[in-house]
């Protein structure tokens, strides 16, 4: 078995565990049960509460391994169905990119009848996009990499938001009004994952 510190800490430990492959296991001061996530290159991290210590969790992982195990085959397929994108690096080819999208905002807005107060484009690692009460609306710089139409769906999604501030079936309803089949593009757009 190897074991050894990583990244120059005493919290955080990686060691290769038979079913799991390589696991690190990294301390967390915020949370208060165990977590798992895998990250882009395959490997499974768990991250467990400060005050319960490596041992403890390392522990715990052992004697629930075949939880463990079923646990992470989920994740490596759910891993595997994923379009991963590589998020902007900030440069002027991002201004540009920012430019395209806030005229296309701007262009759905209009014609569609909708009213917003500001719109902000962000290199965000993970929301695609959000509406706030204010009605204004922040999208992801990287929605350019996607296809037209998911793209537009986003747009599309967070303006529906300046009159439906949930996701009840008025939500839904509203939403078809301008994409075919909300839910279904939604499904699809969940396939893509902003990796770094």
């Amino acid at each position: 078995m190897k074991i050894k510190k990583y990244r120059s800490t005493i919290w955080d430990y990686r060691e290769e565990l038979d079913g799991l492959g390589w696991v690190t296991f990294k301390a967390n001061t915020r949370i208060h049960n165990l977590r798992l996530r895998l990250c882009t290159d395959g490997e499974l991290i768990i991250e467990y509460p400060s005050r319960v210590g490596y041992k403890h969790a390392r522990m715990f992982v052992l004697e629930n391994k075949d939880w463990f195990i079923k646990r992470n085959r989920a994740l490596r397929k759910r891993f595997d169905s994923e379009i991963h994108i590589q998020r902007f690096k900030m440069s002027p080819k991002s201004d540009q990119a920012k430019k395209i999208i806030m005229e296309r905002v701007a262009q759905l807005a209009c014609s569609n009848g909708f009213f917003i107060k500001r719109v902000s484009v962000r290199n965000q690692k993970s929301r695609w996009g959000s509406c706030s009460s204010k009605n204004n609306i922040n999208l992801n710089i990287n929605l350019i990499q996607l296809p037209d139409h998911l793209m537009d769906y986003v747009i599309f999604h967070e303006l529906v938001h300046t009159h439906v501030r949930n996701h009840g079936p008025n939500f839904w309803k509203e939403l078809n009004k301008y994409v075919n089949e909300g839910k279904k593009i939604d499904t699809e757009l969940r396939r893509y994952r902003l990796v770094d």
